[in-house]
């Protein structure tokens, strides 16, 4: 029955029967014979070896599915030398199995202890040592396919985390301007206004609009549209000064400056160097009533955030500013406070 079920594996098993000589207790009782019946399968490759000095090298060299490990050997204790197996990555979860044959208990004891597969004191039948260099085959087999696809699953988890990552990054940025969007606005804003209340600092927050984007649009076409924008756009970054502030895209043809530890006076002079840069970059707009060219709406907010004010205050206000900036002529800047 044990060898029409050993041929199912396909693989070759590999034996590493470590003894020292052909005086050992092991070779003595019928483990020659033994070993010529394995060589006999073509499933099974027996490997000997007599030198402690050896084994392990012999080891990492065949791969086994088991190691039957004698108790005695010259120059190394068998308890030693199991340990030495244990020592490397690719022995460590191999079988051995400790032959003794002077039956010594605490021997045995401290085998299991050390990590010892199974302990054998006499002679093993032919069905048995087969049964054993399968069901280790097998358990080896298995606990490499559990590791290469453990490995796989580390592998997909970084390959999911990058993907996430480069997900984040995507979501965070403008696709037509590059600029942060505006959920990535959100979140430093409301990140800047707990550091501002915590340290009671000015924050400034400007919001730029493009004067009769529609009427562009309607005049040039879209796609001269999606290009004012992106001029626009790439030209108010490099009109900021520190590494602290921050410029996205807010909605539509509005874009959004957000000035930590800022107050009123400064921020007033990066709006009006928005405004004029905008001016300076001379895009026609024909149809535009308050100029021939492309022109900005600025509303600003300064305030130094108290625990009254909620984080959405400061941002409808200056949507108030920016709006009234429009109604009272466009091209022009309003300041609120909070």
């Amino acid at each position: 029955m044990i060898e029409p079920l050993l041929h199912d594996v396909h693989s070759t098993m590999h034996v590493l029967m470590v003894m020292p000589d052909a005086t050992s207790p092991l070779l003595c009782l019928e483990m020659m014979v033994l070993k010529e019946k394995l060589l006999s399968l073509s499933t099974v490759q027996c490997h000997l070896c007599t030198d402690a000095k050896h084994a392990v090298t012999l080891a990492l060299a065949c791969n086994p599915s088991i190691i039957f490990q004698d108790m005695h050997m010259q120059g190394a204790h068998g308890l030693d030398m199991l340990r030495s197996y244990q020592k490397h990555s690719f022995l460590k979860n191999i079988p051995v199995v400790m032959v003794d044959m002077r039956k010594h208990t605490w021997l045995r004891r401290y085998a299991f202890g050390a990590g010892a597969w199974d302990c054998i004191s006499q002679a093993m039948s032919y069905q048995e040592c087969l049964a054993k260099i399968q069901y280790a085959h097998r358990y080896v087999s298995l606990q490499q396919t559990n590791e290469h696809l453990s490995q796989v699953l580390r592998e997909n988890e970084r390959h999911l985390q990058q993907c996430e990552s480069q997900l984040q990054h995507a979501t965070s940025l403008d696709g037509l301007t590059a600029l942060p969007s505006r959920h990535h606005f959100m979140a430093t804003y409301e990140r800047e206004w707990r550091r501002a209340l915590r340290e009671t600092d000015a924050l400034s927050l400007l919001l730029i609009d493009i004067d009769y984007f529609k009427v562009y649009n309607d005049t040039y076409g879209y796609q001269e549209g999606d290009q004012c924008l992106r001029k626009v756009g790439c030209m108010i970054p490099d009109l900021l000064q520190r590494s602290t502030d921050f410029c996205g895209r807010y909605a539509g043809a509005a874009f959004v400056i957000l000035l930590p530890m800022t107050p009123a006076k400064g921020a007033i002079q990066v709006a009006e160097r928005v405004r004029n840069a905008v001016h300076g970059l001379q895009i026609p707009h024909q149809k535009s009533p308050v100029s021939d060219c492309v022109t900005v709406s600025v509303g600003l907010v300064t305030t130094c955030p108290m625990l009254k004010h909620q984080t959405r205050d400061m941002v409808r206000k200056v949507e108030r500013a920016c709006f009234d900036a429009k109604q009272q002529g466009r091209d022009r800047l309003v300041c609120k406070s909070l």
